[in-house]
């Protein structure tokens, strides 16, 4: 039986298709461009040797990209789930885990370009960056706390919610926590 409590925030098998089919397309994408590069009129781009670097980085991310997306839509774990304890966070290749609200700080948000995540400040980060399997995972979380002050960033994108929900719900539950603590 579900625990009441506890709100279950599943993986979108949707978007997480459609995001798999844009990083595969981008993928291919750069290995073609690698491949033959087509001549264009662009003066910061009419470097070969740049040209060839940006087409290794974008088959690089976006294969990564690909990697991870397809594992997760093999995942039947919920994407987020919210409880009266805390966070247990799946939404993403670099993925918080368990976070009790007693390790929380603060709940905000920040935006790159168009895309909105939404900031888990919590008391000890390196705790949380050390818990990370890979070192990729590790760095990732790392530049997330050097740049946006919190290594745990949550986005929408993979998850059956809206960014704008996922927000209200978090800041819900935390001032709930901090009401009764």
């Amino acid at each position: 039986m579900e625990n009441p409590k506890q709100i279950e925030i599943k993986l979108s098998k949707f978007k997480l298709t459609l995001l798999l089919i844009g990083s595969i397309a981008f993928t291919i994408y750069g290995a073609w461009t690698m491949l033959g590069v087509p001549k264009g009129n662009h003066s910061i781009l009419s470097n070969p040797v740049l040209q060839y670097a940006i087409c290794v980085l974008c088959v690089v991310f976006f294969g990564f990209l690909s990697y991870f997306y397809l594992k997760k839509l093999r995942d039947t774990s919920p994407g987020l789930i919210i409880s009266s304890e805390g966070i247990t966070d799946n939404s993403s290749g670099v993925s918080g885990g368990f976070i009790p609200w007693s390790d929380v700080e603060d709940i905000t948000e920040f935006k790159v370009y168009r895309q909105k995540f939404v900031c888990i400040g919590v008391k000890n980060p390196q705790d949380y960056i050390d818990k990370q399997t890979s070192e990729l995972k590790r760095k990732a979380m790392q530049l997330n706390q050097t740049t946006y002050g919190a290594a745990i960033s949550i986005n929408a994108n993979g998850l059956e919610c809206n960014h704008e929900r996922l927000k209200s719900l978090l800041k819900q539950k935390f001032s709930e926590f901090k009401k009764k603590a």
